[in-house]
């Protein structure tokens, strides 16, 4: 048993409150309330023989509400024979997942070349290692991506600039992309980004709708 302070548990009669229970890998129990830990609980504790790494879940299963719990012979009958109310709004569990659970870091499929020796380049500025200009990508390097220079110089020959971003999808948490000079014609793989808050593009402009 642990009472709380009352000048942690404030006001309990006119707004909701949280009540949270962790259980650590290392088999320590934590409480919390309102998002602060107010009680922990270790696995030799002599009082919490339940405390242990091989127990997975822990239910609360008694909850005082109202009342003086003790010392039981200053509490007038009403705080501790009445019937108390409390509402419970929801209840969530949460559990860590597992390795199976975790999207599963995939190589991207870049058709352009050209995208791919951006893509490259970009990737190792922002990780500051080196790559070579084909090297093969993972999801989670363009998601290290927030800004994107495609763009090519002017006058530069049509075989130098970057015909299809198939690919940029992956780059999720991209909010700046420079198209400058290039000939994509086909936008729609900048839909998926929604991170993504400024294009910078050519004009006069030809895409397909």
């Amino acid at each position: 048993q642990h009472v709380l302070d009352r000048n942690i548990v404030g006001n309990t009669q006119t707004a909701f409150h949280t009540y949270g229970v962790l259980n650590k890998k290392d088999g320590t129990i934590e409480f919390y309330y309102d998002g602060r830990i107010v009680h922990r609980v270790a696995p030799d504790d002599a009082n919490w023989p339940f405390a242990k790494a091989a127990n997975k879940l822990f239910i609360r299963l008694n909850h005082q509400v109202g009342g003086l719990n003790e010392p039981y012979k200053k509490a007038s009958p009403k705080d501790y024979e009445v019937a108390k109310d409390m509402q419970v709004d929801y209840v969530r569990v949460y559990q860590e997942k597992t390795a199976a659970d975790k999207p599963q870091d995939a190589v991207v499929s870049v058709l352009d070349w050209r995208l791919r020796n951006k893509l490259n380049q970009a990737i190792a500025q922002v990780t500051h290692t080196k790559r070579g200009d084909a090297q093969p990508m993972l999801t989670s390097d363009l998601e290290k991506l927030t800004t994107l220079d495609l763009s090519v110089h002017d006058g530069a020959e049509s075989w130098e600039k970057i015909k299809s971003l198939e690919g940029i999808q992956h780059a999720k948490n991209l909010t700046f992309i420079s198209l400058k000079n290039t000939e994509v014609k086909d936008l729609t793989l900048l839909n998926s980004l929604k991170k993504l808050k400024s294009v910078e593009l050519s004009w006069p402009l030809t895409i397909n709708r």
